[in-house]
Parts: C-alpha cells; structure tokens; sequence
C-alpha cells in the first residue's frame, strides 16, 4: 500500500485506488471529515475526525484499512496527508 500517482491507477481499471482529502467543518472548533472516493467505481468514504492532524488522520485511516481493501491512495498536497505519506509506505 502506498501513496501514489501511477499510470495504472490513472487509468481507472480497478477498484481500490481512492482519493484522500479533508474538509473543515467549523474554523472554531476545527471538525473536520475525512473523505476517500475510489477513483474507478466513485465509492465515497466518510469519516468525521477531531481535527486535521496528522495523528488524527493516521488513526481513521488506520481504522479504514481493516474494514475496506485499499490498494492505494493518492493525496493532494494537504500537510497532514503528506505526513501520512511516510507512514503508509511502511506498511
């Protein structure tokens, strides 16, 4: 599993490639949701996080990846998705 851009997974030929980003709720309290669509079948997933650190990334995708087969993410250029980065290479 890993971050990527690859060819293969631009091309939308299976299922389990998702997109990751964040949407802030409120700037006060700063609520956010954690959004991941598969890129071929449009599959939305959507999570409610604390906040938009990393910490709080790590734990609900590392939730994510028990209940759904993900065979890659790409992210944006969001910080704390970048840090997330590292970490799933690792995996």
């Amino acid at each position: 599993m890993l971050f990527n851009k690859l060819k293969q997974v631009n091309l939308r030929l299976e299922a389990g490639h998702f997109e990751i980003d964040t949407v802030i709720l409120t700037r006060e309290k700063n609520n956010c949701l954690l959004t991941l669509v598969d890129r071929k079948t449009r599959q939305t997933i959507i999570r409610f996080i604390e906040d938009k650190t990393t910490i709080s990334v790590n734990k609900s995708i590392q939730e994510l990846l028990k209940e759904y087969e993900i065979k890659s993410i790409t992210a944006d250029n969001v910080v704390s998705l970048q840090d997330y980065q590292k970490y799933l290479i690792k995996i």
